[in-house]
């Protein structure tokens, strides 16, 4: 006889990714280059070199120090940016350096 699943297979991999966190950051991570290169637009994407992840706080590496220093002003906003595409407040602090 098959056992019937009560979850369905969104919920179950919502399950996973809370369960595993390492993979879960992988996972924002590829959606926050996404947006990043999407919605900053190609002049801004070209003077960045790295995005990193690491305990809910984003890192931005940008090469250009005007730039990074306008981007330093709109830190909370990034924030909010990035938590509202990811669906919950997950990004706690942004670096730009």
């Amino acid at each position: 006889m098959r056992q019937t699943n009560d979850q369905t297979l969104k919920e179950a991999l919502y399950a996973f990714l809370n369960t595993n966190e390492k993979v879960k950051n992988k996972l924002f991570l590829a959606k926050i280059n996404d947006f990043w290169q999407s919605k900053m637009g190609a002049s801004i994407t070209r003077y960045t070199t790295n995005v990193e992840l690491k305990k809910h706080t984003l890192y931005f590496t940008i090469t250009s120090a005007p730039l990074r220093h306008e981007l330093s002003f709109s830190k909370e906003k990034i924030k909010e940016m990035m938590n509202e595409m990811l669906g919950e407040s997950f990004v706690e602090e942004v670096v730009i350096r």
